[in-house]
């Protein structure tokens, strides 16, 4: 279960990294993001997959992080996704916890 939705999560990530997005702006940041950057496909993500947990009765917990990077949390699985040289950065488990070198 757990390898399918890192699966999941990440063909998500890599299909909105294909797309083009409207300018959002970020959960209590008050930053404007770049339509096509990798913090939009991010929010974008993130926005998807609450959407996906509510439809599916789940709880997902998303911590948004002052350097624009969020971690997310399931019952069944934790992860942090971070933006570096505008490629997107997804890590799981344990080592998501931690705050990517930078």
């Amino acid at each position: 279960m757990r390898k399918g939705v890192q699966g999941f999560i990440t063909g998500c990530a890599l299909g909105l990294a294909s797309q083009a997005i409207a300018t959002a702006g970020s959960a209590g940041s008050g930053h404007l993001i770049e339509p096509g950057s990798c913090h939009s496909h991010i929010h974008a993500l993130v926005a998807y997959l609450k959407e996906t947990a509510r439809l599916e009765g789940s709880m997902l917990v998303v911590e948004w992080r002052r350097d624009g990077s969020v971690v997310l949390r399931r019952a069944d699985f934790t992860q942090h996704l971070w933006c570096q040289d505008e490629e997107l950065h997804i890590e799981f488990g344990d080592a998501a916890l931690t705050v990517p070198k930078r």
